[in-house]
């Protein structure tokens, strides 16, 4: 909804997680928690980058754990970013992005 406000299109969630593993479309941007039901987002952040290398990826976690953002960003991050969000951060970082 976040994204929607500022008029992107397009958007996509797969709930499990697998669900795009087994027909994974292709986007600009892909947001990965990195706790998930199905998979680990780390797995996931570096399935996305083998198969999509241009794409953004930004890896979001509420865990409090310093190695998470290094960890993530290490295996095909673009950008790591706590929970909850700063909205305005999170958006300003995408359009960026986008231009």
């Amino acid at each position: 909804m976040i994204l929607e406000t500022r008029g992107l299109r397009h958007i996509q969630s797969y709930e499990p997680s697998e669900a795009f593993l087994e027909s994974p479309m292709e986007c600009n941007i892909y947001v990965v928690d990195i706790i998930l039901k199905d998979i680990s987002g780390i797995k996931l952040i570096q399935t996305i980058r083998k198969l999509y290398p241009k794409s953004l990826i930004i890896a979001v976690s509420s865990l409090q754990d310093d190695r998470i953002g290094p960890t993530a960003i290490d295996k095909g991050a673009d950008m790591f970013m706590n929970k909850p969000l700063n909205t305005d951060l999170f958006l300003n970082k995408i359009m960026a992005w986008l231009i």
